[in-house]
């Protein structure tokens, strides 16, 4: 199994073999969210009288959950899943390089464009937005890692630096897409709040 996952609970034997089940679950936690993974076996009877989910089934697929609600272009979920897909399988240069890319995906989508290099395209999208120097900072160790997972003379990613880059990508993601959207639903929610009481402050004659 991916070593980003920890296995939290597999199904009773005893169970499986007696509704002749073929295809089982198991629950699984995400190392870098905390998060249950949730997973199908194949070929649950095919191992003999016992049951054991890491040695006997067949895993279709283990993959981190990171949350993009709020990331309404496509190009951008698209880079973020490819990249988890790395990560599922512990392609750990691969999923670096998907970041890096990633990133580049998100200054797009702020209308940033870039055709030179990912560095002066990130440092123009944390300026026009104002982002503050952790941020900034943030994304320069997500292209500085993703460039090392490019290149074969240069380190290789491992498994440690990957789960810094996961931890990483979901704080670009809450600061980029998931505050903008929560600030933008409580203004929303104020501005009918305030209508709705001036509303009730009107004389019934004039309401």
């Amino acid at each position: 199994m991916p070593v980003g996952v920890t296995l939290i609970s597999i199904p009773d034997r005893n169970l499986v073999h007696a509704h002749g089940l073929e295809e089982v679950g198991a629950v699984y936690m995400c190392n870098g969210c905390k998060k249950p993974i949730f997973i199908r076996f194949r070929h649950a009877l095919r191992s003999g009288n016992d049951v054991h989910a890491e040695g006997a089934f067949q895993v279709q697929r283990v993959k981190p959950l990171l949350k993009t609600n709020n990331v309404k272009n496509e190009i951008v979920k698209r880079d973020i899943e490819e990249a988890l897909d790395c990560y599922s399988v512990e392609a750990w240069n691969g999923f670096a390089s998907i970041c890096r890319r990633a990133i580049q995906s998100v200054c797009n989508d702020h209308d940033v464009k870039g055709k030179a290099k990912v560095e002066k395209q990130a440092k123009a999208f944390t300026e026009n937005f104002d982002l503050d120097e952790e941020t900034n900072e943030l994304i320069n160790q997500i292209i500085l890692t993703g460039h090392d997972g490019a290149h074969p003379h240069l380190p290789l990613v491992s498994k440690e630096r990957a789960e810094k880059l996961f931890a990483f990508m979901q704080e670009i993601v809450r600061q980029v897409y998931d505050l903008p959207s929560l600030l933008g639903e409580s203004k929303k929610l104020r501005t009918e709040a305030v209508k709705s009481k001036n509303k009730d402050a009107l004389p019934a004659s004039v309401a």
